[in-house]
């Protein structure tokens, strides 16, 4: 078995454990980021928590180009590793990414709360992870966003970090016509965005590609 393809099952296995922990088919209404305050309570620095994870439990580099590349920009760069394994999942995706803006609420001084946490998670020490973006019910309705970011954290991320949210929740959205192509489980969401976020992605065969879609 090849170095890369032992890679993603012991990546998967790993997630799959975090599912077992978790026990739940649902996918949570909010996404999660790694925030470190000063005393005050003043933001020091937040990062999407996908990405703290896949580099401190996995050791996998996000790669999405120069600090001045804009975040929709880095989204879109993200997916288009996509197009050669999966074309359908790409362009799904890429709608998603696109549409998102016009359909998220950014408000300032807000907590978003929750109980539940897809999975172990773990953080640094003197900081914590907090909610950045919750998943709004009815939706569906007239003048209704889909997505509310908090957004103090989202401000604070760097446009890596951004670029990351989006394509998480493009992973993740719900779509009648395309349940094929939606995720469910966010701890899987993160993983897969972590594989497209960085050079792991080019090292993959097609079969391998399937194999490892097919385990999420």
């Amino acid at each position: 078995m090849k170095p890369i393809m032992l890679f993603l099952i012991v990546l998967i296995s790993f997630n799959f454990a975090q599912a077992d922990i978790f026990n739940s088919e649902k996918v949570l209404p909010t996404s999660q980021a790694i925030v470190c305050r000063d005393l005050n309570h003043n933001i020091l620095e937040a990062q999407l928590y996908d990405y703290y994870e896949a580099k401190v439990l996995r050791d996998i580099n996000i790669n999405l180009g120069s600090s001045n590349v804009v975040f929709l920009e880095k989204a879109l760069m993200a997916i288009e590793r996509l197009k050669k394994y999966d074309h359908k999942r790409y362009v799904i995706y890429r709608s998603r990414i696109n549409d998102f803006l016009s359909q998220t609420l950014f408000k300032e001084n807000i907590s978003i709360d929750s109980e539940e946490y897809s999975g172990d998670m773990i953080y640094p020490k003197g900081c914590k992870i907090e909610n950045v973006l919750k998943i709004f019910k009815g939706d569906d309705l007239p003048g209704n966003k889909k997505y509310l970011i908090n957004s103090d954290i989202w401000n604070a991320f760097d446009n890596n970090s951004k670029a990351g949210l989006i394509i998480h929740e493009a992973m993740l959205q719900r779509n009648i016509f395309t349940l094929n192509y939606k995720i469910t489980k966010r701890m899987h969401a993160r993983t897969f965005n972590s594989l497209i976020a960085s050079d792991l992605i080019k090292k993959i065969t097609q079969e391998e590609y399937t194999d490892f879609i097919g385990r999420i």
